[in-house]
């Protein structure tokens, strides 16, 4: 493998990195918001989520490879419906957040990042044992 090919692996690395730790950190807003109410549908927290871009890069000939990802923007859930609640005679409207979907992404945003930072360690591996030889 060259060394360039390591330098690459480093940045794809790295992005993914960088991106899932943005997801952690929407995850987080959306647990942290999953009981906040409202009165009005209006003032009430929406889910959030994370859309990744796959970065591209173009070879020769016009053949592209991939050159990591990164987080393209982070929208707001309007498709699942918020929940509203009866409460004292009056009606409460809480977020759409579902606690338990939050941390099934949070254990598969977690385990994409240590992928990525296995990757990271396998590649410094492989560039001490070039630098060795």
């Amino acid at each position: 493998m060259s060394l360039d090919r390591i330098l690459s692996g480093f940045n794809i690395a790295g992005s993914g990195m960088s991106a899932e730790r943005a997801r952690l950190d929407v995850i987080a807003g959306n647990i942290a918001n999953a009981t906040v109410n409202s009165d009005s549908s209006q003032g009430v927290y929406r889910r959030r989520r994370v859309v990744f871009q796959t970065l591209l890069e173009r070879g020769g000939r016009g053949a592209a490879s991939v050159d990591g990802v990164r987080v393209a923007r982070i929208e707001s859930d309007f498709h699942t419906p918020l929940v509203e609640v009866n409460e004292n005679g009056r009606t409460v409207t809480y977020p759409n957040v579902n606690v338990a979907l939050e941390m099934t992404n949070m254990i598969t945003a977690l385990r994409a990042y240590e992928a990525n930072a296995l990757a990271s360690q396998s590649l410094r591996e492989m560039a001490q044992r070039m630098l060795r030889s």
